[in-house]
């Protein structure tokens, strides 16, 4: 039987593992056990449990697996779209109301879960090797500092597909677009095996040195391929600056367009701010833009994609870049795209991918994105502003 094993190899691992001992999982062991020791035999290939503890995640890694699942799986099991179980074997199903009176009487969260385990399969051939997700466990600590159980969710295909439109929240580090799937196969997060083959695995060294054997350099076949993305955020606004002066006349740009064809300002969300039928002058004053750089070969690439114009300080809809060709908006004879792409003036940028950005802070920021590489943004950060 897949994970049939002897709660003393457990207890014995309960001792030794100091990752779980450092996360406080002080029944973890125990709820294991019981959660797992029944799983089918009908798989042939190799089979392997890893542990994804969520305070373990590097900055550096992009985002965060325990997160990113946790928060895809509450959503399905609400919705009836995935079943929760007792147990691997499956024999009794956990029901969403079941779930939400668990948080409410437990006081916690299933989206807060504390540890994710992963269950696979694996089958190597020279130097490649394939990993089969089969489904994952949750834990998670109640208002007492207990550590509770909440489950164990398959993987089926329809939800398989399901993970590869959700994405990932990415920080600074991460890669804006990184589906959950794509991050779940890449296994570039940090992680413990616990379980190899048939045998408990009860120390760091030892799944360390089982990681370096399994993978070491062979090519992950189930791996998806990610690209270099950022998500960029910044704002434009007058300023005393030269450069701030030249936002100014963008901003100015914009704003006589928009008063030369009032239709568009209103049919985008300016008829929230302004009555339409009384006519008034439409005052820009700043508008946001959203970007995604992209880096190939050591190269970044700034396409700005869409714009949130303010108008009396209050936002109208998201605007697409594109469409302001279409409209044929010209600024010193260039459209908007052009003038966005030559960065000719001042900007404070507000967000890279999910992480707030500080208005003093842009120029470093930027700094960083043009110098470091794109997975130790936040290293090159600390490590100057100390030198500063």
């Amino acid at each position: 039987m897949f994970f049939n094993y002897k709660l003393n190899s457990f207890l014995k691992a309960k001792m030794e593992l100091g990752s779980l001992e450092r996360n406080g999982i002080l029944s973890f062991f125990l709820l294991f056990f019981l959660l797992l020791s029944n799983v089918a035999s009908a798989y042939t290939h190799n089979k392997i449990i890893m542990l994804v503890s969520r305070d373990l995640q590097k900055d550096s890694i992009g985002f965060n697996l325990v997160d990113d699942v946790a928060r895809w799986a509450y959503v399905k099991i609400l919705t009836d779209e995935a079943k929760l179980w007792d147990s691997p074997d499956k024999k009794n199903q956990i029901t969403s109301k079941d779930l939400v009176k668990t948080e409410m009487n437990k006081g916690c969260r299933f989206v807060q879960a504390s540890n994710l385990f992963i269950y696979e399969t694996f089958s190597q051939k020279k130097r490649k090797i394939k990993f089969t997700t089969l489904g994952f466990s949750f834990t998670g600590t109640d208002a007492n500092g207990k550590e509770i159980s909440y489950g164990y969710l398959e993987l089926t295909e329809k939800l398989k597909q399901s993970l590869k439109k959700n994405y990932s929240i990415a920080n600074a580090d991460g890669n804006y677009g990184l589906n959950v799937y794509q991050a779940l196969t890449n296994k570039q997060f940090v992680y413990d095996i616990i379980f190899f083959q048939d045998e408990v695995v009860p120390k760091i060294d030892k799944s360390n040195k089982i990681k370096a054997g399994l993978i070491g350099n062979r090519k992950i076949t189930s791996s998806v391929p990610t690209e270099e993305v950022k998500y960029i955020q910044y704002n434009i606004e007058s300023g005393p600056s030269l450069l701030a002066k030249h936002s100014g006349e963008l901003v100015d740009a914009l704003q006589k367009f928009f008063n030369e064809n009032p239709q568009e300002f209103y049919n985008n969300g300016g008829d929230k701010i302004l009555d339409p039928l009384k006519k008034k002058p439409i005052i820009l004053t700043s508008f946001k833009v959203l970007e995604l750089w992209e880096k190939k070969y050591g190269v970044i690439t700034q396409n700005p994609v869409k714009i949130i114009p303010y108008a009396f300080g209050v936002p109208i809809d998201t605007i697409p870049v594109s469409q302001f060709k279409k409209w044929k908006f010209k600024k010193d004879g260039e459209d908007l795209l052009h003038q966005l792409e030559k960065k000719n003036f001042y900007f404070s940028l507000e967000r890279v991918n999910a992480t707030p950005v500080k208005l003093e802070s842009t120029n470093r920021w930027v700094d960083a994105l043009q110098k470091a590489p794109w997975n130790g943004v936040m290293e090159y950060l600390v490590a100057h502003s100390a030198e500063e």
